[in-house]
Formats: structure tokens, C-alpha cells, sequence
């Protein structure tokens, strides 16, 4: 019985990052955060069929499309501090990915445990 739960428990895992890191590299891609709203009714569907919570889904998703963003040097945030600064966005984006990459795990990670 504990395999049995156990597995379920990485399906679960398994789904939230997979649907997490789409969104994530989507708004890297395309500097905007709404890649969220092109995804959220298929992941609600999935989490949905799966028997995960939803809010465990869709809370991680919204926080990768944010993190994403921020990573983009095409997004409009980036542009406008860069031109503020007088720095290139590249030069922002390098600067950031570490803290980001931490903080789009570590909303994983709470995600995962309050839920």
C-alpha cells in the first residue's frame, strides 16, 4: 500500500513541475507572465484527473510565470530598469538567476508543504 501512495505522490510531483517549468520557460521566451492564463484551465483539468490539489498547481504555476518574467530580457520590467541603470538586460538577467532560480525551487518546495 505505501508503494502505491508513494507513486501517487510523484505523479503529483512530477505533474505540478513539469507544468510548472512550461510556464517558466514560456515567460522567459515571450517576457510576459500570461503563458499562466493560456495554461491554467489545462492544468486545473489535469489536476483535476490526477487527484492533485489544485491550488498546489495552479500557485506554483503563477509564481513560475513572475520568476520567468523577471528572467526575460525582453520584458518590459527588464527593459525599463535597464534603461534606467544604463545597463544592458542581459547584463540584469545574469545578475538575477541565481536568487530567481532559488525562489521558483524554494515556491516549489512551500507549495509542496502547505498544501
Amino acid at each position: 500500500m505505501s508503494f502505491i501512495s508513494s507513486l501517487i505522490n510523484h505523479t503529483m510531483i512530477l505533474t505540478v513541475v513539469i507544468f510548472s517549468t512550461l510556464i517558466f520557460l514560456g515567460s522567459v521566451l515571450l517576457g510576459t507572465g500570461t503563458t499562466f492564463n493560456a495554461f491554467a484551465p489545462v492544468a486545473g483539468e489535469v489536476a483535476k484527473v490526477a487527484g492533485i490539489p489544485m491550488a498546489t498547481i495552479l500557485i506554483t504555476m503563477q509564481f513560475a510565470s513572475a520568476f520567468g518574467r523577471t528572467l526575460s530580457p525582453i520584458a518590459g520590467i527588464v527593459l525599463a530598469v535597464a534603461a534606467i541603470v544604463g545597463i544592458s538586460p542581459a547584463e540584469i538577467v545574469k545578475r538575477n538567476i541565481v536568487q530567481v532560480g532559488a525562489a521558483f525551487v524554494l515556491s516549489m518546495l512551500v507549495s509542496f508543504i502547505l498544501t
